[in-house]
């Protein structure tokens, strides 16, 4: 899957209205992603993403947010993106599902496994 497909994916919600939103939008769920698994994990991750989701690039600048609450990044995110927080959740699934069909099986069930509960379970929902 190519990056276009996910920026094309995402603008189909109605509350991404451009390429460049989409794309920050998909940068920042998937680096915080990034950083809420062990670091192998996001490495295997990021090797399967399409350029420009690379290891470096996603987690890389998300140091600082590991170990927050699935709320507290749906809150960071709304805020980010002057979303609702019930459109943020659907936009944070958004890209996780487009990111699970760009991923190996193997991958999907050892991000899932690597996650915290509560965000295994939204990683899930997608």
């Amino acid at each position: 899957m190519d990056y276009q497909t996910f920026i094309d994916e995402v603008r189909e919600t109605d509350y991404v209205k451009d390429e460049e939103t989409a794309d920050a939008a998909i940068k920042a769920v998937l680096g915080i992603l990034a950083s809420e698994v062990d670091e192998e994990t996001a490495h295997r991750m990021t090797d399967q993403l399409p350029e420009p989701l690379t290891y470096d690039r996603l987690r890389g600048r998300q140091q600082d947010v590991m170990g927050i609450s699935f709320d507290e990044n749906v809150a960071e995110f709304s805020d980010q993106f002057n979303l609702r927080e019930d459109d943020s959740v659907q936009l944070i699934r958004k890209i996780y599902h487009v990111s699970k069909e760009a991923l190996d099986p193997g991958i999907v069930w050892e991000i899932t496994e690597s996650l915290p509960p509560e965000w295994a379970d939204e990683f899930d929902r997608a």
